[in-house]
């Protein structure tokens, strides 16, 4: 399932990271889909994608508008319990085949919380929520959704107004220096 489909029904989500970034660059019916689901208390977050979207923030006053935003949004919480799955996830995946189980931690741990609350879809741009769902039961009987591919914050000049600077960004991401918290735009509210 898309996220067009995921959007378009009725159901609770919980947003990564990568998911949320590529919020501000989406066409207009998914941004218009993504707003009702945060306006119906559909859009859930966790703990560690909070402390990623506030670590992106490059000045006080950005954090602060930030952080008010995702006051908005319920968050899942992070137990022992959660811990505990995502460690299990890993283990799986690990006895799978040799450098398997490389996923960051912190995916395995927002999985782990869609899982045991429920087997929650997870909106994402990110394979390695599709490895995880793999061995994650609930998130087996509940896939990840995938967000359409599109540009991620700072790569290419659509993300932007300012063509002289998208098109220097541009050009640091073709050549590998592009470093997407100094070059992304500034975040657009979805709220």
């Amino acid at each position: 399932m898309d996220a067009l489909q995921l959007l378009s029904g009725d159901g609770t989500l919980v947003a990564d990271t990568s998911a949320w970034w590529r919020a501000v660059a989406l066409p207009e019916d998914l941004a218009e889909l993504l707003q009702a689901a945060i306006l119906e208390d559909r859009m859930l977050i966790t703990p560690i994608v909070r402390m990623e979207i506030l670590y992106s923030a490059r000045t006080s006053s950005e954090y602060v508008a930030l952080e008010t935003e995702l006051d908005a949004l319920r968050g899942l919480r992070n137990d022992r319990a959660v811990a505990d799955a995502a460690t299990g996830a890993i283990r799986e995946l690990a006895a799978r085949s040799d450098g398997y189980h490389r996923v960051p931690p912190t995916d395995a741990l927002i999985a782990a919380a869609a899982a045991e609350h429920g087997g929650l879809a997870v909106l994402h741009r990110d394979a390695h929520f599709d490895r995880l769902a793999e061995v994650q039961p609930a998130m087996g009987s509940r896939p990840a959704f995938v967000m359409p591919r599109g540009p991620r914050p700072g790569d290419c000049e659509t993300v932007t107004a300012d063509r002289n600077r998208s098109e220097a960004v541009a050009q640091r991401y073709r050549t590998g220096r592009l470093d997407v918290y100094r070059d992304r735009p500034q975040q657009r509210p979805l709220l």
